[in-house]
């Protein structure tokens, strides 16, 4: 009720807010969104309309009570049970729908709350300001947030260039729209906005050069985030180039052309230390320092003599466990780590030229494969039960030697071969297994079970920091999903920024993933064999048809 008072002693605040509506043509220079005004004052006007039903119908109730409280007195007098009973009843009732209905008044006066101090964020911000509609493309800028954040849900390029060249555009605005803008947009044309948003002039409110310089450290940010690519496009240094040069030419922005200057000698390694960056990764074929002299690799670091007895026929079964994990470990972190931005965006792997566009992503894939047809060759190639046994306990021990190094790649890899229709079958062999071996397997395949998108890998990967070789098909197929979401939403075709900003989190934790290379040694001899692993070329059916040698299906019946 009091609340109800200060409704109507208070003068309407939304009725003083200026009528000016936005114009389209007009720019944003903050990264605070700005929602129109009146729309604001009408939504605080039918909240207050709410708020002051609420309190009627609150105040209705006291009445009621108190009436039903000077009934029950008189039914107390005159002891008539009946209807001291039904006024009791009432009261109860009463009672209740006052409670339920101070409760949505309190939810509401939140709202109304919430609603005030979005109107108060906006009449604090600065005047906003038009720009000279000849030198913005379209001239129209559009920004569109989602519901109660500072969060872009869809925008047009031009509302995207202009919030990048605003005051302190947010942290992880800056890092999606480098990571994701060749999805909806080109190099080319992000440079020619950019640089015609540097030849706006007579900003109000706003100090001479602030604009210019603004857009100076959003080319600065493309060139830090985007470096690789700058280095391999030629159209986008010869615009940039073009640009520095008008700079140079006029003695009012000479300096801006000089600073940009150094930016790109910068990237040359004109004595700037190396900076990983979110679009382009560390080159691990530079940065990976692995030893990798031929001294070593004479030493043998294999196993004992019983051993060969067991598997005299597989040269990589004949190191221990723990290095073939690792020369597995190096193989894979290369690929891995040179993986790009642009094979991770518009599902580029699944292209029909994708050993064109996504090399990295390709090769890794391949090599799964191998790996995993390895396997089954590795023990189908045994000549005795015990030696193919003794083989499915190795590459068990070397794939639990790959979860200890972080590598999900190799680590699944080897647990599909041996998930294989030829070595899945193999019941006596996989009976013969020791009980710590069969417990170990079991881990692995539980590990990577498929149940709830994966739960049990998400929930380890969370847990793990670089260097690591994660099994990228998961995140791949998280890809394809989010690129099934549209692009462009609405008439106005405006970007799907919650789309790239869900291509961006996928994306990223891979990137992350990249950042440390292993320093392990390099073994000659075991990695060579690693790279092109025996028994890979076997067709499915050579394989079914040795493990169908070992186990005849008649005799797989009787063991059930």
């Amino acid at each position: 009720l009091n609340e109800l008072k200060e409704l109507n002693q208070t003068p309407n605040q939304s009725s003083n807010q200026s009528s000016s509506s936005n114009n389209q043509n007009l720019l944003v220079l903050r990264n605070v969104p700005v929602p129109a005004s009146e729309d604001i004052s009408n939504q605080i006007l039918k909240q207050e309309d709410v708020l002051k039903s609420a309190a009627n119908k609150i105040k209705d109730c006291e009445e009621k009570l108190l009436g039903l409280e000077s009934e029950i007195n008189t039914h107390c007098l005159s002891r008539d049970e009946a209807k001291l009973a039904e006024a009791l009843l009432q009261n109860s009732r009463t009672q209740t729908e006052k409670e339920l209905l101070v409760s949505r008044f309190a939810e509401e006066k939140r709202k109304l709350d919430a609603l005030q101090a979005k109107q108060k964020a906006i009449q604090e911000q600065p005047q906003v300001i038009q720009a000279n509609p000849s030198s913005v493309p379209n001239n129209e800028e559009i920004l569109n947030y989602v519901e109660g954040t500072t969060n872009i849900k869809s925008a047009n390029i031009l509302g995207l260039i202009n919030y990048l060249c605003g005051k302190e555009p947010a942290h992880e605005f800056v890092r999606i729209f480098f990571m994701t803008y060749p999805s909806f947009t080109t190099t080319e044309h992000f440079l020619e906005l950019t640089i015609n948003r540097f030849e706006v002039q007579n900003v109000q409110n706003v100090q001479d050069g602030v604009i210019q310089i603004r857009v100076i450290n959003a080319i600065k940010l493309y060139l830090q985030e985007c470096s690789e690519e700058f280095r391999r496009n030629e159209n986008a240094r010869n615009i940039l180039n073009d640009f520095i040069d008008r700079l140079k030419s006029q003695q009012k922005t000479e300096k801006y052309g000089s600073l940009l200057e150094k930016s790109i000698i910068a990237l040359s390694g004109g004595g700037v230390t190396h900076r990983s960056s979110i679009c382009d990764n560390p080159n691990p074929s530079s940065s990976t320092n692995i030893s990798s002299s031929s001294q070593h690799s004479h030493r043998a670091r294999k196993k004992s003599t019983s051993f060969f007895k067991k598997i005299p026929n597989d040269p990589i079964l004949q190191y221990s466990s723990a290095d073939v994990a690792k020369q597995l470990t190096l193989a894979s972190s290369y690929l891995f780590r040179e993986i790009k931005r642009d094979e991770l965006l518009n599902t580029s792997w699944t292209k029909p030229d994708k050993a064109t566009i996504a090399p990295f992503i390709t090769r890794l894939t391949q090599r799964f494969n191998l790996i995993a047809a390895w396997v089954q060759f590795a023990v189908l190639k045994g000549t005795s039960e015990a030696m193919r046994v003794e083989a499915i306990s190795c590459l068990i021990e070397v794939a639990v030697e790959c979860r200890k190094l972080k590598n999900y790649h190799d680590c699944l890899a080897i647990s599909a071969g041996l998930g294989g229709n030829a070595i899945f079958r193999l019941n006596k062999h996989m009976n013969a297994l020791s009980s710590s071996k069969k417990q170990s397997l079991e881990e692995l395949n539980e590990l990577f079970s498929p149940k709830r998108s994966f739960a049990n890998y998400r929930a380890e990967l969370k847990e793990v920091e670089s260097p690591c070789v994660p099994w990228t098909g998961m995140f791949l197929t998280d890809l394809c999903f989010i690129h099934e979401i549209p692009t462009h939403i609405g008439e106005e075709r405006l970007i799907h920024f919650e789309k790239q900003r869900q291509i961006y989190r996928a994306v990223y934790q891979l990137v992350l993933m990249q950042q440390q290379p292993y320093h392990f040694e390099k073994d000659n001899d075991l990695f060579e064999m690693i790279e092109s692993p025996p028994g890979t070329d076997l067709s499915e059916e050579e394989l079914m048809r040795l493990s169908l040698e070992y186990e005849p299906r008649a005799s797989r019946v009787q063991t059930e």
